[in-house]
C-alpha cells in the first residue's frame, strides 16, 4: 500500500506539471461528478467456494481538466470511489488518475503522450465499472496510445487477467505511453508508439512485474474508405526477484482499416504473436499463438456502439507469460431527452500452455447495465445490475451478482 501512495503521487505530480504547460489562447474546462449511492452483492471478490453477500454504501468522484489550444489538447482525469461494506468485507477504495496529450505538430506530424494510474482491491466488478478504455465519466483513465491509421487503441478493451481476481487484495498499475504519427505521402502514414508499465500486488504469491513495448505500424490508403495496415509490437518483460518469466515477444500482424458506411468503422489485424521467456525448469520456453485485434462501432447522434476483441502473449500475475484473449462489447445509447442505457460485457480467457507454469486455464465473464434518468441538467439518478464469475476447472465458486441504485451531479462544466 505504501509503494502504491508513492507511485500515485509521482504519477499525480507529474501530470499536473505537464498539464500546467498550456499554450497560449488555450481554453481550459473543468468538470466533475460526484456520485452516492448503497449496493448489495452476492461475492463482490468472488472467492472460492460459496462466498458471501454483503450490502455496502458508496461515494465517488470523478473530475476532469481540459485544455484545448490552437494544436494542443491536454486532459487530466481521474476517479476515487470510496466503498465500505457493511458485514463480511472490509472497505474497498479505487484510485485512478489520468494524462493524456496530443500535439499537432503540422499538418503531417503529431505527438502523443499519457501517464496512467489505477489502484484498487482486486473486486471483479471493478473492472466492469472501468469501462472498455478505464473511464467511468469519458475515460480514458486506461490510457492512450492514438494512431492515424488502423485500430483506435483508445477504445481497445482492458485485457483482464483472471489469474489475481477472487483475492480480495490491492492491485497497483502505473504506466507511461509516447508516441507519433506522421503522414510521408498522399497515401501512406506512418505510427511509432512506445510504453512501460508497472505491475505490483499485495499478495506474494503473485508475479509482481515491468513490460515496455514498442509498436512500429505503417498505413497505405487504397480509397477514401480503406486502409491497409502492416505492423510489428516488441515487448520486453521483467519479473521482480526472479528471472522466472522473464522474456520478450514480437508480434507482426496485417490488418485493414474500413469505413462501412458514414456510421460504421470497422477495424481488423490478424498475426502471429511468439514469446521466449525464462520456465521454471531454468530453460528456456516459447509460445506461439494467433494474434487478434479487431473493433467495429456504429456511432449515431444518439450513441454508440462497439465490439472489440485482441488476442496476444503477454505477462501475467502467475509469473509467466501466457496467450490472453479478451472480447468487449459495449452499448451507450440515449433513449430520449431524460433517458439513457448503457450495456457491457466482457470474457476473458487465460489460456493454459505446456511451456508455462501448468496452472489451467482461467476465464472471467461478466456483464453489466446501468439505467440513468436525468432530473436536471446537473442531476441524474441510476440504477445498474452487474454479473461477473470466474471459471477454472477444479474450482468452485459463488458467481456474483449484484444490484446499485445512486444519485449523481455535476458541478462545473456541463459540456
Amino acid at each position: 500500500m505504501t509503494y502504491a501512495i508513492r507511485l500515485g503521487r509521482s504519477v499525480l505530480a507529474t501530470a499536473a506539471i505537464v498539464a500546467g504547460c498550456g499554450e497560449a489562447g488555450a481554453q481550459n474546462r473543468f468538470s466533475a461528478d460526484v456520485s452516492t449511492g448503497a449496493s448489495v452483492a452476492t461475492n463482490p471478490y468472488l472467492q472460492d467456494g460459496q462466498g458471501g453477500s454483503s450490502e455496502s454504501v458508496f461515494v465517488e468522484v470523478a473530475p476532469v481538466y481540459v485544455i484545448q489550444g490552437p494544436t494542443t489538447v491536454s486532459r487530466l482525469s481521474g476517479q476515487l470511489r470510496v466503498e465500505p461494506f457493511l458485514r463480511r468485507y472490509s472497505t474497498d477504495t479505487l484510485a485512478a488518475v489520468n494524462f493524456d496529450r496530443t500535439s499537432r505538430v503540422s499538418d503531417r506530424f503529431v505527438y502523443r503522450s499519457g501517464i496512467n494510474f489505477v489502484t484498487s482491491r482486486a473486486s471483479a466488478l471493478n473492472a466492469l465499472f472501468l469501462g472498455p478504455n478505464g473511464g467511468a465519466f469519458g475515460g480514458p483513465i486506461g490510457g492512450t496510445t492514438g494512431g492515424t491509421v488502423g485500430i483506435d487503441p483508445t477504445t481497445l478493451p482492458v485485457s483482464i487477467d483472471p489469474s489475481y481476481l477472487g483475492r480480495p487484495q490491492r492491485t497497483t498499475s502505473a504506466s507511461i505511453n509516447a508516441g507519433v504519427s506522421y503522414i510521408t505521402g498522399p497515401r501512406g502514414s506512418l505510427d511509432v508508439d512506445l510504453s512501460a508499465q508497472a505491475q505490483r500486488f499485495d499478495d506474494a504469491t503473485l508475479g509482481e512485474y515491468n513490460f515496455a513495448t514498442q509498436r512500429i505500424q505503417y498505413g497505405s490508403r487504397r480509397s477514401d474508405r480503406t486502409t491497409l495496415t502492416a505492423g510489428v509490437t516488441f515487448g520486453q518483460s521483467n519479473y521482480l526477484g526472479t528471472q522466472l518469466g522473464d522474456g520478450y515477444t514480437i508480434s507482426p500482424i496485417l490488418g485493414i482499416n474500413t469505413q462501412l458506411s458514414p456510421t460504421i468503422k470497422a477495424s481488423v489485424g490478424g498475426g502471429v504473436s511468439y514469446a521466449r521467456f525464462r520456465r521454471l525448469q531454468g530453460d528456456t520456453g516459447t509460445i506461439t499463438a494467433f494474434a487478434l485485434q479487431a473493433q467495429i462501432c456504429k456511432t449515431h447522434s444518439q450513441g454508440r456502439y462497439c465490439l472489440n476483441a485482441d488476442r496476444s502473449v503477454q505477462p501475467t500475475a502467475l509469473g509467466s507469460l501466457r496467450t490472453l484473449t479478451g472480447v468487449f462489447a459495449s452499448y451507450d445509447n440515449r433513449l430520449n431527452e431524460n433517458d439513457r442505457l448503457s450495456l457491457s460485457a466482457s470474457y476473458n480467457v487465460s489460456e493454459e500452455s505446456a511451456e508455462s507454469v501448468g496452472i489451467p486455464t482461467s476465464s472471467f465473464i461478466g456483464a453489466r447495465a446501468e439505467l440513468s434518468h436525468r432530473i436536471s441538467r446537473r442531476l441524474d439518478v441510476f440504477g445498474s445490475a452487474a454479473y461477473a464469475d470466474i471459471l477454472q476447472a477444479g474450482i468452485t465458486r459463488r458467481p456474483s451478482i449484484q444490484g446499485r441504485v445512486g444519485i449523481r451531479f455535476r458541478v462545473g462544466s456541463l459540456e
